[in-house]
């Protein structure tokens, strides 16, 4: 003979059968969350990592010439540097020599970068940022410069800083909105609109460094702060 329960039993049944199917994908739904909780650390490990990688030191070259210097930015991918090399860059021995890198060191390192600089030729063009260049490949350890002549001592290199930004950028920062007016070959001026001048506007206005590290030179040149190897001459306008 069947045993049948009691008729006030079956809604207590039916009510617990309903919390645990309610209660479960609960359940599911911390596992699913953990789970992309633990894909989201996984991708943003790996995005700090491409950043890591992408990272740059910002090195700017001196050039001796008649009466004043050339300078000429270098951006050298950091992950191309051994260990020893980063630690001794961003040390506190190389910040106490005022970032200048012994030239020892930089010979010695095989590393391409992309060189920028601001020059004209011979036969100047009037196009927008057209006294520019942006030199990929460029060794940090070359001794020559790409856009001028005349070169009679060194070069010196100093470290600046180090950055993520593209390159491509950089050039937007100090080429684009109307910007490349100032840069094209024909505005260049030995005095007021010259390779410092630029070399400077790229470094507060794009890079945020400081512009106004004195250069290894000494002359008149260099204490009247006037003429090749001037910073701020004609003002630098970001």
């Amino acid at each position: 003979m069947a045993h049948l329960l009691p008729l006030w039993i079956v809604p207590l049944v039916l009510l617990a059968a309903s919390a645990l199917e309610t209660a479960q994908p609960d359940v599911c739904d911390d596992a699913v969350g953990d789970e992309v909780a633990a894909l989201q650390l996984k991708a943003n490990h790996n995005s700090s990592l491409g950043e890591i990688d992408e990272m740059h030191y910002v090195i700017v070259e001196y050039h001796g010439i008649v009466a004043g210097y050339h300078t000429e930015t270098m951006i050298c991918p950091k992950a191309k540097f051994s260990r020893r090399d980063q630690e001794f860059l961003e040390g506190s021995t190389l910040n106490k020599m005022g970032g200048k890198i012994p030239e020892g060191w930089w010979k010695s390192w095989d590393v391409a970068c992309t060189e920028i600089a601001y020059g004209k030729t011979s036969s100047p063009s009037g196009k927008p940022c057209s006294g520019v260049d942006f030199v990929r490949n460029r060794k940090i350890s070359k001794t020559d410069t790409a856009n001028v002549g005349g070169v009679i001592s060194g070069p010196w290199k100093y470290l600046l800083g180090w950055g993520n930004k593209p390159v491509a950028d950089m050039k937007q920062d100090v080429c684009g909105n109307g910007k490349g007016k100032l840069w094209s070959e024909t505005a260049y001026d030995l005095l007021t609109n010259n390779c410092n001048r630029f070399t400077a506007t790229l470094l507060k206005c794009s890079l945020h460094l400081n512009y106004k590290m004195e250069p290894p030179l000494r002359g008149w040149v260099w204490y009247l702060k006037f003429g090749y190897g001037t910073w701020s001459y004609a003002g630098i306008a970001c």
